[in-house]
């Protein structure tokens, strides 16, 4: 790290500001927040920068501040009414913080976004890579959850790995160890599952370190509507089924008693289409291979519980 590379960082990603601290940490902002201000001096300046000692990146809670006097902020041209929100940047949450519609566009831009959302008459409208985030998961139990293509990177950030996987025409991308991203088409592989969450997911982006990207043994987990079917829809013979998301405590007496059917070769598919096929619109798959009624001392849990959507 050093001033320069600091300040083009942040340049290049649009940010009024720049500031550099513990000698290798670079931060970017158009605007002072959390209280911080330029009359809240500092003495502790004085760590020598990572990338070059002859030069000097602040300190231990201190910052050396720089600021682009040339920079003008991009002039929006929204419909009447309708302004930048204070903050103006939010982080997503599983599920999206906006439900109410969504479109996607490679030509997208915040006016028609605005646009498109005051037209249908929403009075909140956002932007987003265009890609959605699915959460922290736990990698793979049998090798990569994300298993068509990988990076590795010492300047990785979110942004990064997401194009370099819609690029590559994959739908879904995974950061993980701060520097590894990861791309499949559609769905998740080697045991690893929505429903298999993580805490881990709290290395910083190596390129970006106010940013997380992943953990150990943990991705943060990203997915393209517009390229990737979503990953808890199964598509068999009868119809696209829906992941209810539930592991269901089995019951005296069976959770599904329409019909059953145990196979060695049991899979998600085959119980889809046996159970689609004689009509019924919720399947259950349990014991790896088996719908089979066990004795009761030895019935645990119903798994990957499925509704027919069609």
């Amino acid at each position: 790290m050093t001033p320069e590379a600091c300040i083009a960082y942040c340049n290049v990603n649009g940010y009024r500001l720049a500031g550099v601290e513990y000698g290798s940490e670079c931060y970017c902002g158009d605007d002072y927040s959390n209280g911080a201000a330029p009359s809240l001096l500092s003495t502790a300046c004085d760590m020598p920068c990572s990338g070059d000692v002859n030069k000097l990146c602040a300190g231990p809670s201190a910052l050396m501040i720089y600021s682009n006097s040339l920079f003008v902020a991009p002039k929006l041209n929204l419909p009447a009414g309708w302004a930048p929100s204070d903050p103006l940047c939010i982080a997503e949450v599983p599920g999206r913080a906006l439900t109410g519609s969504y479109w996607s566009a490679d030509n997208m831009t915040v006016d028609i976004c605005v646009s498109y959302c005051s037209g249908i008459g929403f009075p909140y409208a956002a932007v987003e890579y265009g890609w959605e985030s699915l959460g922290c998961i736990a990698e793979g139990t049998q090798g990569r959850a994300l298993i068509s293509a990988q990076w590795e990177s010492d300047s990785m950030t979110i942004g990064a790995c997401l194009s370099y996987c819609s690029t590559r025409g994959y739908g879904m991308a995974g950061l993980e160890y701060g520097r590894q991203c990861f791309c499949a088409k559609d769905s998740l592989s080697n045991g690893a599952s929505l429903a298999v969450t993580s805490n881990q997911c709290t290395m910083p982006c190596s390129g970006s370190i106010l940013l997380p990207c992943g953990g150990p043994y943990a991705l943060d987990l990203y997915q393209n509507p517009s390229i990737a079917k979503a990953v808890n829809e199964v598509t068999s013979a009868v119809g696209s089924w829906k992941d209810s998301k539930l592991c269901l405590q089995e019951v005296v007496g069976r959770a599904l008693r329409g019909a059953a059917v145990s196979s060695p070769g049991m899979n998600v598919e085959y119980c889809l289409n046996y159970c689609g096929g004689l009509g019924f619109i919720l399947a259950g798959v349990e014991y790896g291979e088996s719908l089979a009624p066990k004795p009761i001392g030895q019935r645990k849990k119903l798994t990957g519980l499925l509704r027919n959507r069609q």
